[in-house]
């Protein structure tokens, strides 16, 4: 009976420390941080921190501001004057220098032209806004992707080490216990031994993990400029396990929003066009109009002045066209052919994300059902080490028991971690690669 009274009061004890070290971690983390940092807050500091994004974002302001002052219907104007003197030093009577005046002449012309080729001008400069914007969206998306990356490789490292934490504070209870028991000439030096193992082993695993905590939190700083100091990362337990929409919905929804068909469509648009181009601009006739006023002046014994108002049109038909072995009907052909083989590509693409699409999605299915198994397992495993525990303190079982049960709670814990990183990250990368954000992957309740 005392021994069992000796065992009780100690476990009581222990459970009360744990319980007030516990209450204290989480008093701490709330008056020490504000709301949780999103990665959409992240994503926006790193767009406002990098280097390159910012150079991506001023190349393409830049880009499109050309394009739209580029004009193939502006008209040429130009302006032109000149200015000549003659001297003449002979005459039939010698030697007899004479000035013979100076002419002046100014003038002002202009000249437009206009080709088949010219009708896609608006389209064409729409296709190179699209193509500057997808450069953008390109180093968007790089930058996204080592964002999220680091973002969630800092919280998964953040609740490591909470377990690790908590591990090495288990480790420590049990050994201030064994050494109670050891005291009290209950436990054995082996039992103690074994302890004293168990808390060094925890506690290397603790600094390993906050070793790599702490380059992480830096490399983070680095990208984004954010002091972590301040804010709070999610953590798993606000990780929600919602249902995906089907790989049906999300194609139909969102295929022609994903980057590599945006990239491959525009191709196609762009080749399209350029055949369309092509062909209109070898076949289609062509037209130049041009005008030109002149201003004449000379002064010499005596002034005169003269002017003149020209203006000229001129069509023409081109025929090398008519003819498959010309130059021009090859050029035709050949841009005929760059168009059926981009729509192709294209066509392959869709077919290749479909296929993409259902993978992904059975394998973020797998993941939640594995999800909600681990849970179970590790409600399980609870349950195992309390009773563990309770054997423990009534002398059935050895402390190598207890220490296997609560491996086994800590590994299970483990895996549910990062099964629920999996299951965000998986989102967050089908999310970048359909251009759409990971919310509107998820049913609606």
């Amino acid at each position: 009976n005392d021994k069992g009274g000796f065992n009780n009061k100690l476990k009581e004890e222990i459970t009360m420390r744990k319980l007030s070290l516990l209450s204290g971690i989480l008093l701490a983390s709330s008056l020490c941080f504000a709301s949780p940092l999103t990665v959409e807050e992240a994503l926006d500091a790193a767009k406002a921190y990098d280097d390159d994004y910012l150079l991506a974002q001023k190349q393409y302001a830049d880009s499109v501001s050309i394009t739209n002052k580029e004009n193939s219907f502006t008209p040429s104007l130009s302006l032109n004057g000149s200015m000549s003197t003659n001297m003449g030093f002979l005459s039939s009577n010698g030697w007899n220098p004479t000035w013979q005046g100076v002419n002046a002449s100014v003038g002002i012309s202009t000249s437009f032209s206009f080709n088949g080729s010219l009708i896609n001008e608006k389209k064409e400069k729409s296709l190179s806004n699209e193509s500057s914007l997808l450069k953008l969206e390109s180093s968007e998306d790089d930058l996204e992707s080592t964002v999220v990356d680091g973002y969630f490789s800092i919280a998964q490292a953040k609740d490591s080490l909470a377990l690790a934490q908590n591990s090495l504070e288990n480790a420590n209870a049990q050994l201030e216990s064994i050494k109670a028991r050891y005291d009290a000439g209950l436990a054995s030096e082996l039992e103690l031994v074994q302890a004293e193992n168990s808390v060094a082993s925890s506690q290397y695993s603790l600094d390993s993990i906050q070793s790599q905590y702490s380059l992480l939190i830096k490399s983070f700083q680095n990208l984004t400029g954010l002091d972590l100091t301040e804010r709070e990362l999610i953590d798993a337990s606000s990780i929600e396990i919602k249902e995906l929409l089907s790989a049906k919905d999300l194609f139909t929804r969102y295929a022609y929003s994903s980057p590599s068909v945006k990239s491959l469509d525009l191709a196609a648009r762009s080749a399209n066009l350029s055949y369309s181009s092509t062909k209109m601009g070898y076949t289609i006739p062509s037209m130049s109009v041009s005008a030109g006023y002149t201003f004449n002046s000379s002064y010499n014994e005596s002034t005169s002045i003269a002017d003149g108002l020209s203006v000229s049109a001129s069509i023409s038909l081109p025929l090398d066209s008519y003819f498959s072995s010309s130059s021009k009907a090859i050029a035709i052909e050949k841009a005929n052919n760059a168009a059926k083989d981009a729509n192709v590509e294209l066509s392959n693409a869709l077919k290749d994300l479909e296929y993409s699409l259902e993978s992904t999605c059975q394998s973020i299915s797998l993941t939640v059902m594995q999800i909600e198994n681990q849970e179970k397992i590790v409600s399980a495993f609870e349950k195992q080490y309390k009773l563990t525990e309770d054997a423990y303190y009534s002398g059935e079982v050895d402390l190598a028991s207890l220490e296997s049960a609560n491996n086994s709670v800590l590994s299970a814990k483990y895996n549910l971690l990062n099964m629920k990183y999996t299951y965000i990250q998986s989102l967050y990368s089908l999310s970048r690669s359909l251009g759409v954000s990971y919310l509107d992957l998820l049913k609606e309740e």
